[in-house]
């Protein structure tokens, strides 16, 4: 009996060491996709993707800060930005400079505008992007395992002892 308690506490301590090394986080719907096309690809012919679902990867480098409905993504020196157009997902600050799996709808409109004026609820109204080439978020995974870390609380360091006069 001693030993069946003693190896539940190690699996109930084990999972709970397991769940703290978290480095995903997902946001919106899972992402089902495997293969990923290029930034490039698409920004290069975006009518060959237009209304077709698309995986995209990359590193956050801009995002809505009003509500988070948005986030750029760069691959090499490639960019697009993702929308969540239902405002259905919503992004946090912490995705910031993080690697990004993203999936989505290509939306591919030569008469976008560019920018469009929003009111999220509860705030004045701004401009948000509307271009011609932008993938309609579903969902997106973010590694979060450097966020993770930097958010966690850092040990002060201890004075330098002065140097003694000799």
């Amino acid at each position: 009996m001693r030993n069946v308690l003693g190896l539940g506490l190690v699996l109930v301590l084990g999972l709970g060491v397991g769940s703290s090394f978290a480095v995903d986080k997902t946001f919106g719907k899972d992402v089902t996709m495997a293969e990923a096309v290029s930034i490039a690809s698409i920004n290069e012919k975006p009518a060959d993707f237009a209304d077709k679902d698309v995986l995209v990867t990359g590193k956050v480098v801009g995002m809505c800060m009003h509500s988070g409905c948005w986030v750029m993504i760069e691959s090499g020196k490639d960019q697009i930005l993702c929308r969540s157009l239902d405002e259905s997902v919503h992004f946090s600050p912490n995705v910031m400079e993080r690697p990004i799996r993203l999936e989505g709808k290509l939306l591919w409109d030569k008469n976008a505008p560019g920018m469009e004026m929003k009111a999220h609820e509860g705030e004045e109204p701004h401009a948000c992007p509307n271009p011609q080439v932008m993938v309609s978020v579903a969902g997106a995974v973010v590694d979060l395992a450097e966020a993770e870390a930097a958010d966690e609380p850092k040990a002060e360091a201890e004075p330098e002892a002065e140097p003694k006069a000799e």
